[in-house]
């Protein structure tokens, strides 16, 4: 596989990346596990939980130290590892690692989990996520490959129906949409760095359909855009800013700009703001009208999103 190194200045993100990773489709809540029961005369499937191994489950998973917890998570793996809980265990040990910044170790425990659990989408969306960040920020492609064969098999589980033990359909819902939202960002970015703008712009707007209060997907949705004018796109693409009102590629790349500049107003924002007004400085220089225009179309935005916070009021 082909990975062009991008070189479009992501300024000061580390920290904000790092926030994600944490932030998102991390540890599941398991507060069902122990009244789950499992037919014993299947032998494939785990042997119903008990209330000491539930027990030990809390304690582990409630520590604060994440070294502590991967330590312990371990030990009971390997003691119990025919227990329904060791499924949500392993997502919360690649959490704890996430937060040591040990994604050596987050992919060392996230391929024992897939080795048990073939089809755990939650691990794999965490192991994508921390590859395509770790590529964004500069830190290496060790994991590039890996973490994109595992976001799109995730993706195809989900599209497939598939729901991972210990959920009900109305709990498993609500965090698909976030498991998605997640997924579909990371592939996004995975397309991105390897060029492969229109798939990044069709990723990342659908993840931003999905959560469209996360000003990065919009960042990177922009430079999705800017990378298929580059190729020689003219025409609008099929993305969530685009609903018929634009006539140009350039008009939409604007706008798609103006989202994310209103959504980084909020100063801890800073370090994506800064990254975002280097873009636009960079790109006025080829379109000098450009920052007239991008001031234009904030106004459009401030007014849609005022307009969308008061219509409930109003009915």
């Amino acid at each position: 596989m082909h990975i062009k190194n991008l070189t479009l200045h992501f300024i000061s993100l580390t920290l904000l990346l790092s926030f994600f990773l944490v932030s998102n489709t991390l540890a599941q809540d398991t507060k069902n596990c122990s009244t789950q029961t499992v037919v014993a005369s299947d032998p494939n499937l785990p042997v119903a939980v008990t209330d000491s191994e539930f027990a030990e489950y809390k304690q582990i998973t409630s520590l604060t130290c994440s070294q502590t917890m991967i330590d312990q998570g371990l030990a009971f793996l390997e003691k119990s590892h025919n227990s329904q809980l060791c499924f949500p265990l392993y997502q919360n040990l690649v959490t704890a690692a996430i937060k040591l910044n040990d994604y050596d170790k987050a992919f060392e425990i996230g391929r024992k989990a897939l080795a048990s659990y073939p089809e755990h989408m939650l691990v794999m969306t965490q192991l994508a996520t921390i590859a395509s960040h770790q590529a964004l920020t500069g830190k290496g492609f060790k994991y590039f490959s890996e973490g994109e064969n595992y976001g799109r098999q995730a993706l195809s589980l989900l599209q497939a129906g598939k729901m991972p033990s210990g959920y009900l359909n109305n709990e498993w819902n609500p965090y698909k949409v976030t498991l998605l939202a997640d997924l579909y960002q990371s592939l996004g970015i995975f397309s991105l760095m390897n060029t492969c703008a229109e798939d990044a712009a069709k990723f990342l707007a659908s993840s931003t359909e999905l959560n469209p209060t996360q000003p990065y997907n919009y960042f990177l949705l922009a430079k999705a855009e800017v990378q298929l004018y580059r190729n020689g796109v003219r025409t609008p693409v099929n993305s969530l800013t685009s609903t018929g009102k634009f006539n140009s590629l350039n008009e939409q790349i604007v706008a798609t700009y103006a989202h994310a500049c209103v959504m980084t107003e909020d100063e801890k924002y800073k370090p994506l703001r800064k990254a975002i007004d280097y873009d636009i400085d960079m790109l006025s220089k080829v379109f000098p009208n450009l920052k007239s225009y991008l001031a234009q179309s904030i106004e459009a935005t401030k007014a849609e999103t005022n307009a969308s916070l008061t219509k409930p009021a109003q009915q």
